[in-house]
């Protein structure tokens, strides 16, 4: 909060949205893996990177302190250019990778851990704070994460959905 007991704007996230003219709004659920099963993930995954970029830097003239989250698919986290490609865009967007968040699924940080811990500690060495996304959905216990350079857990919304129930107290 300000002073002013105002609440201040501290991140933002950049989320895949799908406007079809005849169909209307189309899940990312949908979409998302029909991208993944073609093949064309990787290539969705740096058009929306590229966008956010693009926006972010000019929202950092305002707001210096802000940050940027963006979810980062297992076929974008395991292709062998993928760190280049971030690092390329980063020096080309005039960004730090500190003021990134980049988002991986429980399983996918865990699906191969010897790659997927040497991928995230090369983002993480880079300056990259990494995100662990929908968390309490897979197979991760939270003695996984000691060996992964984690820098923040989402806890899945089904969750905390649940929060304000006495199951779901006795969760969290």
């Amino acid at each position: 909060l300000r002073p002013d007991g105002r609440p201040r704007l501290i991140g933002v996230e950049a989320l895949a949205r799908w406007q079809d003219a005849d169909v209307g709004w189309i899940s990312p659920g949908s979409f998302v893996p029909m991208a993944e099963n073609l093949g064309l993930i990787n290539d969705l995954g740096l058009l929306v990177w590229r966008q956010s970029f693009e926006q972010f830097r000019q929202w950092r003239q305002t707001h210096p302190a802000l940050t940027l989250s963006i979810n980062i698919s297992k076929r974008q986290l395991f292709a062998s250019d993928f760190f280049q490609m971030i690092m390329d865009d980063v020096e080309r967007f005039g960004l730090d990778p500190r003021s990134l968040v980049l988002e991986v699924t429980e399983s996918v940080a865990l699906m191969d851990v010897e790659f997927a811990e040497a991928r995230l500690r090369q983002l993480s060495q880079a300056g990259f704070t990494l995100s662990i996304d929908d968390f309490g959905t897979g197979y991760a216990s939270l003695s996984q994460l000691h060996e992964l350079p984690i820098g923040e857990l989402k806890v899945d919304i089904s969750f905390v959905r649940r929060v304000h129930t006495d199951e779901g107290l006795r969760m969290a």
